[in-house]
């Protein structure tokens, strides 16, 4: 229903653009580029892959805990989760604004600033985690005490788990933002996928040896087994050599970790 009601202002907005507003901006067969509708179909398939792994990897280990733990342990480590992941939001107060900066960047190669800006925000983004890690892991328990209830207190261990997702999360997140910005996205597109579904094979089969915690484990091993290392070393390549092709700016983020 939150994603069904956003799509349909979103409709509603481009109806009253296109026929009230600027209707000149209305498509016409006749303007069609197949060539340009090819590149942006190119480009759209990364976001789409990447905005369905997103959906298996922070929808599902609800659903395992839920079905293999019963619904009692959903509560723990859905509200852990929640509360882990503000630090995610401060991100994403800064992604809006840096990702057009770095699409101008590198049409400029300009990659002395590019390369400047992505180690501070991978650096701060790093200080950031870390810091809320030790907040999270050494009062986490009294704070979701008092937020939500004895019941929903977790384990200790789901505590450290979780930080750590939020630590490797908000580092891929820093990558995605720059490769989306240059529209580096078909690899990153495919690992997420392959990544996403080992992270339900894993969090099953760890569900049933350690518990909820597990769910998270299998997050974690799959992003280090599948796409921490390819993607940083795209983002290298990307830092480090002038463009092949041309590329588009474009003026939406896609959905990850933080979810």
């Amino acid at each position: 229903m939150s994603a069904g009601g956003i799509t349909a202002c979103n409709f509603a907005a481009l109806a009253a653009t296109l026929f009230r507003r600027k209707p000149w901006l209305r498509p016409r067969l006749a303007l069609l580029n197949w060539t340009t509708a090819r590149d942006l179909l190119g480009s759209g398939s990364g976001f789409f892959l990447i905005q369905i792994a997103g959906v298996v990897v922070f929808r599902s280990d609800n659903l395992v805990v839920s079905h293999y733990l019963g619904a009692a342990q959903v509560t723990p480590y859905n509200v852990t989760w929640r509360m882990v992941m503000l630090t995610a939001v401060l991100q994403s107060l800064v992604f809006p604004a840096l990702w057009p900066a770095y699409a101008e960047a590198y049409a400029r190669a300009d990659y002395t600033w590019m390369r400047q800006a992505f180690r501070f925000v991978m650096r701060a983004t790093v200080a950031l985690n870390l810091a809320c890690g030790v907040v999270f892991v050494s009062f986490g328990k009294t704070l979701i005490r008092l937020w939500a209830g004895q019941a929903a207190v977790p384990s200790t261990a789901l505590l450290a788990a979780l930080a750590l997702w939020a630590m490797i999360s908000g580092l891929m997140t820093v990558e995605s933002c720059l490769l989306a910005a240059v529209d580096h996205t078909r690899a990153q597109g495919v690992l997420s996928i392959v990544a996403a579904a080992l992270n339900l094979g894993l969090s099953i089969v760890l569900v049933h040896r350690i518990g909820a915690v597990g769910a998270i484990a299998g997050t974690i091993l799959s992003y280090l087994l599948v796409l921490v290392v390819p993607q940083s070393l795209i983002v290298r390549d990307v830092l480090s050599g002038p463009p092949c092709r041309s590329h588009r700016q474009t003026d939406q983020l896609p959905i990850t970790s933080s979810q």
